[in-house]
């Protein structure tokens, strides 16, 4: 792994002038990472978020990687702002709660404004599948894709566990069944046909 510190002007009353934020590339088995390690209660700062994207694309050319994936903060703020920057496509995973739905909202909004074509998918769904309907109505009546819904598995905390995808922990669960779906129409919707 390699780590740079990135020093960042402080910001508010009792930070220092300068506070120090960290981004690394790392190898994992699924390819290149470029991350970042915030100090304690620093803000995520959009400059941040740049910095790592940029960095990303550099790792991407480099390494002539045609798919870079950005894991993007939640809000509408700085933060997601620059997570949007240069991006081909959002998925906007939400929940089926009112405040889920809301986020999601400002989400697509921020991105239909940077002209980013908005995807959709609902986390949890079967826990309210009257919201999860809401969602999806919304979705369609705005030319998002939907392009699919997640039941609650405790599957997920268990793979988590052991450190690998649901897929490999157990491939043949609803919520494995509901991740391929989801992929393949991402892969359709944005023309990337990736693995």
């Amino acid at each position: 792994m390699r780590r740079v510190r990135l020093l960042l002007p402080g910001k508010g009353r009792g930070l220092p002038s300068q506070n120090l934020r960290e981004w690394y590339l790392s190898e994992t088995r699924f390819g290149p990472m470029v991350h970042a390690r915030l100090g304690i209660a620093e803000e995520n700062s959009g400059k941040l978020v740049t910095l790592v994207r940029q960095e990303a694309r550099k790792v991407a050319e480099a390494k002539k990687l045609d798919l870079i994936l950005t894991d993007g903060p939640p809000g509408i703020g700085c933060p997601v702002i620059a997570s949007l920057g240069g991006a081909s496509a959002a998925l906007i995973v939400t929940e089926p709660t009112v405040a889920g739905r809301h986020d999601m909202q400002r989400v697509a909004e921020l991105a239909d404004f940077f002209r980013v074509p908005v995807m959709v998918c609902v986390n949890k769904a079967d826990l309210n599948p009257d919201s999860t309907s809401e969602i999806k109505q919304y979705a369609e009546e705005r030319n998002y894709a939907f392009v699919g819904a997640i039941p609650f598995d405790a599957v997920f905390t268990k793979a988590m566990v052991a450190g690998r995808t649901v897929i490999e922990y157990d491939n043949h669960t609803e919520a494995a069944a509901a991740l391929r779906q989801i992929w393949q129409k991402v892969n359709s919707h944005t023309g990337l046909n990736a693995i």
